[in-house]
Protein backbone atom coordinates (compact mmCIF):
# COMPACT_ATOMS: atom_id res chain seq x y z
CA UNK A 1 0.00 0.00 0.00
CA UNK A 2 1.67 3.27 -1.11
CA UNK A 3 1.65 6.62 1.29
CA UNK A 4 2.62 10.01 1.67
CA UNK A 5 3.84 11.15 4.77
CA UNK A 6 3.48 14.96 6.17
CA UNK A 7 6.36 16.14 7.93
CA UNK A 8 5.72 19.68 10.28
CA UNK A 9 9.33 20.47 11.56
CA UNK A 10 8.56 23.44 14.49
CA UNK A 11 11.03 24.85 16.49
CA UNK A 12 10.64 21.87 19.42
CA UNK A 13 8.75 19.25 18.07
CA UNK A 14 8.26 17.47 14.45
CA UNK A 15 4.59 16.70 13.82
CA UNK A 16 3.77 13.29 11.42
CA UNK A 17 0.78 12.08 9.59
CA UNK A 18 0.61 9.56 7.07
CA UNK A 19 -2.04 9.27 4.08
CA UNK A 20 -2.85 6.95 1.73
CA UNK A 21 -3.83 7.35 -2.25
CA UNK A 22 -7.47 7.62 -0.98
CA UNK A 23 -6.76 10.49 0.93
CA UNK A 24 -7.10 8.52 3.96
CA UNK A 25 -5.19 9.40 7.55
CA UNK A 26 -4.03 6.77 8.85
CA UNK A 27 -2.80 8.24 12.31
CA UNK A 28 -5.77 9.38 14.32
CA UNK A 29 -4.31 12.73 15.34
CA UNK A 30 -1.16 13.79 15.32
CA UNK A 31 2.36 11.98 15.77
CA UNK A 32 4.99 13.61 17.85
CA UNK A 33 8.90 13.67 17.77
CA UNK A 34 11.26 16.15 19.38
CA UNK A 35 12.63 18.79 16.91
CA UNK A 36 16.11 19.77 18.28
CA UNK A 37 16.40 22.35 15.78
CA UNK A 38 18.35 24.67 18.01
CA UNK A 39 21.02 21.81 17.59
CA UNK A 40 21.71 22.56 13.77
CA UNK A 41 20.82 20.69 10.77
CA UNK A 42 22.43 17.13 11.13
CA UNK A 43 21.04 16.55 14.52
CA UNK A 44 17.55 17.79 13.20
CA UNK A 45 17.35 15.84 10.24
CA UNK A 46 18.73 12.44 11.97
CA UNK A 47 15.15 13.62 14.56
CA UNK A 48 12.98 13.43 11.56
CA UNK A 49 14.20 9.99 10.21
CA UNK A 50 13.92 8.46 13.11
CA UNK A 51 10.46 10.04 13.95
CA UNK A 52 9.44 8.66 10.76
CA UNK A 53 9.94 5.15 11.55
CA UNK A 54 7.64 5.73 14.46
CA UNK A 55 5.04 7.52 12.14
CA UNK A 56 4.97 4.51 10.17
CA UNK A 57 4.85 2.18 12.69
CA UNK A 58 1.86 3.90 14.27
CA UNK A 59 -0.10 4.03 11.30
CA UNK A 60 0.51 0.61 10.22
CA UNK A 61 2.37 0.99 6.85
CA UNK A 62 6.00 0.40 6.02
CA UNK A 63 8.70 2.56 5.55
CA UNK A 64 9.14 1.28 1.80
CA UNK A 65 5.26 2.26 1.16
CA UNK A 66 5.69 6.40 1.59
CA UNK A 67 6.64 7.06 -1.68
CA UNK A 68 6.96 10.65 -1.30
CA UNK A 69 7.42 13.18 1.76
CA UNK A 70 5.61 16.64 1.97
CA UNK A 71 7.62 18.93 4.31
CA UNK A 72 7.16 22.08 5.88
CA UNK A 73 9.05 24.59 8.07
CA UNK A 74 8.70 27.83 9.57
CA UNK A 75 10.43 30.97 7.17
CA UNK A 76 11.66 33.08 5.60
CA UNK A 77 12.56 30.37 2.76
CA UNK A 78 12.93 30.13 -0.75
CA UNK A 79 10.18 28.49 -2.77
CA UNK A 80 12.63 25.13 -3.07
CA UNK A 81 12.93 24.84 0.54
CA UNK A 82 16.13 26.81 0.96
CA UNK A 83 16.49 28.57 4.23
CA UNK A 84 17.50 32.14 4.60
CA UNK A 85 21.08 32.72 4.78
CA UNK A 86 19.74 35.81 7.21
CA UNK A 87 18.24 33.47 9.52
CA UNK A 88 14.94 31.61 10.02
CA UNK A 89 12.23 31.58 12.52
CA UNK A 90 12.99 29.35 15.25
CA UNK A 91 16.27 27.88 13.43
CA UNK A 92 19.17 29.52 15.25
CA UNK A 93 21.91 27.44 14.90
CA UNK A 94 24.67 28.91 12.39
CA UNK A 95 24.35 26.16 9.81
CA UNK A 96 21.12 26.71 9.22
CA UNK A 97 21.69 29.88 7.38
CA UNK A 98 21.19 28.97 3.44
CA UNK A 99 20.84 25.61 4.15
CA UNK A 100 18.75 23.71 1.51
CA UNK A 101 16.63 21.71 3.71
CA UNK A 102 14.32 19.87 1.08
CA UNK A 103 17.66 18.67 -1.01
CA UNK A 104 19.18 17.09 1.67
CA UNK A 105 16.21 15.56 3.51
CA UNK A 106 15.50 13.92 0.45
CA UNK A 107 18.76 12.33 0.39
CA UNK A 108 18.50 11.50 3.79
CA UNK A 109 15.49 9.48 3.09
CA UNK A 110 15.93 8.46 -0.26
CA UNK A 111 12.45 9.43 -1.61
CA UNK A 112 11.48 12.50 -3.43
CA UNK A 113 10.98 15.70 -0.35
CA UNK A 114 8.11 18.53 -1.68
CA UNK A 115 8.40 21.38 0.26
CA UNK A 116 5.96 24.23 1.57
CA UNK A 117 6.17 27.09 4.39
CA UNK A 118 4.16 26.27 7.43
CA UNK A 119 2.44 29.80 6.93
CA UNK A 120 1.14 28.61 3.55
CA UNK A 121 1.03 25.11 4.38
CA UNK A 122 -1.12 26.11 7.69
CA UNK A 123 -3.16 28.43 4.57
CA UNK A 124 -3.88 25.88 2.51
CA UNK A 125 -4.93 23.36 5.10
CA UNK A 126 -7.35 25.75 6.76
CA UNK A 127 -8.71 26.65 2.74
CA UNK A 128 -9.41 23.17 2.30
CA UNK A 129 -11.30 22.65 5.93
CA UNK A 130 -13.33 25.60 4.88
CA UNK A 131 -14.13 25.08 0.98
CA UNK A 132 -13.18 22.00 0.16
CA UNK A 133 -10.37 20.56 -1.62
CA UNK A 134 -11.31 21.29 -5.38
CA UNK A 135 -12.97 24.82 -4.07
CA UNK A 136 -11.33 27.58 -6.47
CA UNK A 137 -12.11 30.25 -3.98
CA UNK A 138 -9.02 32.62 -2.36
CA UNK A 139 -8.13 33.09 0.89
CA UNK A 140 -5.65 34.89 3.24
CA UNK A 141 -4.68 33.26 6.35
CA UNK A 142 -2.49 34.85 9.53
CA UNK A 143 -0.78 31.75 12.33
CA UNK A 144 0.22 33.23 15.23
CA UNK A 145 2.69 31.21 17.16
CA UNK A 146 6.36 31.22 18.11
CA UNK A 147 6.27 33.61 14.89
CA UNK A 148 3.93 34.96 12.41
CA UNK A 149 3.13 32.96 9.46
CA UNK A 150 0.57 33.39 6.61
CA UNK A 151 -0.68 32.24 3.34
CA UNK A 152 -2.35 33.61 0.03
CA UNK A 153 -4.55 31.19 -1.70
CA UNK A 154 -5.55 32.05 -5.11
CA UNK A 155 -7.90 29.69 -7.12
CA UNK A 156 -7.27 26.99 -4.88
CA UNK A 157 -3.36 27.51 -5.17
CA UNK A 158 -0.99 28.80 -3.16
CA UNK A 159 1.26 31.77 -3.51
CA UNK A 160 4.61 31.33 -2.91
CA UNK A 161 6.24 34.02 -5.11
CA UNK A 162 9.28 33.74 -7.27
CA UNK A 163 11.57 33.60 -4.17
CA UNK A 164 9.12 32.11 -1.97
CA UNK A 165 7.74 35.09 -0.23
CA UNK A 166 4.72 34.93 -1.36
CA UNK A 167 1.93 35.58 1.62
CA UNK A 168 4.55 35.99 4.18
CA UNK A 169 2.84 37.92 6.41
CA UNK A 170 4.71 37.85 9.50
CA UNK A 171 7.90 39.20 7.79
CA UNK A 172 6.29 42.33 5.82
CA UNK A 173 7.91 45.52 7.39
CA UNK A 174 4.80 48.34 9.38
CA UNK A 175 5.34 51.34 10.62
CA UNK A 176 5.62 50.14 14.29
CA UNK A 177 7.17 53.48 15.08
CA UNK A 178 3.53 55.34 15.20
CA UNK A 179 2.48 52.38 17.63
CA UNK A 180 1.84 54.00 21.08
CA UNK A 181 4.00 53.22 23.42
CA UNK A 182 6.78 52.26 20.91
CA UNK A 183 9.05 54.82 22.14
CA UNK A 184 12.58 53.26 22.44
CA UNK A 185 11.80 50.14 20.52
CA UNK A 186 13.71 48.46 18.18
CA UNK A 187 11.56 44.96 16.96
CA UNK A 188 14.44 42.78 15.47
CA UNK A 189 12.58 39.72 13.79
CA UNK A 190 15.31 36.57 13.66
CA UNK A 191 14.85 36.92 9.57
CA UNK A 192 17.21 39.64 10.11
CA UNK A 193 14.66 42.82 9.82
CA UNK A 194 13.73 45.58 11.91
CA UNK A 195 9.90 45.91 12.10
CA UNK A 196 8.35 43.40 10.42
CA UNK A 197 4.95 42.14 12.04
CA UNK A 198 6.53 39.41 13.43
CA UNK A 199 8.74 40.57 15.73
CA UNK A 200 5.70 42.23 17.34
CA UNK A 201 3.17 39.90 17.26
CA UNK A 202 4.45 36.65 18.01
CA UNK A 203 5.65 34.98 21.10
CA UNK A 204 9.22 35.21 20.40
CA UNK A 205 8.49 38.80 19.91
CA UNK A 206 7.04 38.76 23.58
CA UNK A 207 9.42 37.11 24.57
CA UNK A 208 12.78 39.23 22.94
CA UNK A 209 11.38 42.75 22.50
CA UNK A 210 8.42 43.39 24.41
CA UNK A 211 8.58 41.83 27.84
CA UNK A 212 12.59 43.54 28.06
CA UNK A 213 11.32 46.99 26.63
CA UNK A 214 8.14 47.12 28.99
CA UNK A 215 9.38 45.11 32.07
CA UNK A 216 12.30 47.92 32.52
CA UNK A 217 10.03 50.53 33.66
CA UNK A 218 7.97 48.22 35.96
CA UNK A 219 10.81 46.73 38.12
CA UNK A 220 8.13 45.93 40.74
CA UNK A 221 6.49 43.95 38.45
CA UNK A 222 5.70 40.17 38.95
CA UNK A 223 7.29 38.93 35.77
CA UNK A 224 10.03 40.35 36.81
CA UNK A 225 11.25 37.39 38.74
CA UNK A 226 10.72 35.19 36.07
CA UNK A 227 12.24 33.39 33.16
CA UNK A 228 11.58 35.93 30.46
CA UNK A 229 10.14 32.54 27.90
CA UNK A 230 8.14 31.55 31.02
CA UNK A 231 6.85 34.82 31.20
CA UNK A 232 5.74 35.32 27.88
CA UNK A 233 3.75 32.25 27.74
CA UNK A 234 2.11 33.70 30.80
CA UNK A 235 1.40 37.06 28.69
CA UNK A 236 0.59 34.65 25.67
CA UNK A 237 -1.72 32.83 27.90
CA UNK A 238 -3.45 36.33 29.33
CA UNK A 239 -4.31 37.41 26.04
CA UNK A 240 -5.86 34.21 24.82
CA UNK A 241 -8.38 35.18 27.40
CA UNK A 242 -8.79 38.59 27.32
CA UNK A 243 -10.26 40.85 25.25
CA UNK A 244 -8.22 40.88 21.93
CA UNK A 245 -9.06 37.19 21.29
CA UNK A 246 -5.89 36.61 19.78
CA UNK A 247 -4.59 32.61 20.10
CA UNK A 248 -0.90 32.05 20.73
CA UNK A 249 -1.28 28.33 20.55
CA UNK A 250 0.60 27.00 17.34
CA UNK A 251 -1.09 25.32 14.53
CA UNK A 252 0.50 21.80 12.95
CA UNK A 253 0.62 21.51 9.80
CA UNK A 254 1.79 18.24 9.02
CA UNK A 255 -1.60 16.80 7.26
CA UNK A 256 -1.51 19.74 4.79
CA UNK A 257 2.45 19.28 3.41
CA UNK A 258 1.38 15.17 2.73
CA UNK A 259 -1.75 16.79 1.10
CA UNK A 260 0.16 19.07 -1.07
CA UNK A 261 1.56 15.96 -2.71
CA UNK A 262 -1.30 14.68 -3.47
CA UNK A 263 -3.14 17.76 -5.05
CA UNK A 264 0.28 18.20 -7.23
Amino acid sequence: MKAVAGVDLGGTAINYTIVNAQEQFLIKGLCEHPAHSTQGPEVCLRQIEDGLKIAVEKAGVRLDDVAAVGLDTPGPASASGILSARGSTNFVHADWAGFDIRKNLEARLGRPVTYLNDGNAGALWGHFAIFGADSRATSISAVIGTGLGGGVIVDGSVVKGKNGFGGELGHVLIPYQSIAGAEGLKPECNCGRTGDLESLCSLTAIAKTLLPCSLVRYPGHQLVKLDVNQAARLVRGMAEKGENGCSGKDTHHAPLAAMNILKN
